[in-house]
């Protein structure tokens, strides 16, 4: 799960300053919505010391990563408000967008909003990784034990995996 974990949050990173870059017009109003993505960031770092507190001997490191998640997400929801309407008051008075025909404009709230359901997301597709990919659930038992009788059904466990 964490093997790749600072690549995947790079990409994020970049993806949301692109798109906040192509959501306005205007020059200066541009660089507020890229510095905003990247303005939460620093709830990560303090949530790091969380990760570290897995005991040498556990087997299973997923609680202190979790803990350490769940921290950097209530600290990221609590710094995103604040810091979006910080850098993107000046984009949310300016930009409309149409809603069952009317014009309304963007809040601070909208964009919180996404900022909620983004860390949302992410919750549920780290729930769904662990799932799939850890050794105390079904599928990967299922496929272990196709593994004891040979490659073909090992593949087509891995094909077949519920």
């Amino acid at each position: 799960m964490a093997a790749d974990l600072f690549e995947t949050y790079a990409v994020t990173i970049i993806a949301t300053m692109l798109l906040g870059a192509l959501m306005v017009k205007t020059t200066v109003r541009r660089r507020s919505s890229i510095r905003s993505p990247s303005a939460a960031s620093p709830s990560s770092p303090r949530s790091s010391h969380l990760v570290r507190e897995a005991r040498p001997g556990d087997k299973n490191v997923m609680p202190a990563l979790y803990k350490g998640l769940i921290v950097a997400g209530v600290v990221a929801l609590i710094a995103f408000y604040p810091i979006t309407l910080l850098l993107m008051d000046n984009v949310v008075k300016t930009v409309p967008f149409e809603v069952a025909g009317q014009m309304k404009m963007i809040t601070v709230w909208h964009l919180w909003g996404t900022a909620v359901v983004g860390m949302a997301l992410t919750g549920f597709l780290v729930w769904i990784t662990e799932y799939y990919t850890g050794t105390d659930f079904k599928p990967v038992q299922h496929v272990a034990a196709a593994s004891v009788t040979g490659h073909a059904t090992n593949i087509i466990a891995g094909s077949a995996c519920r």
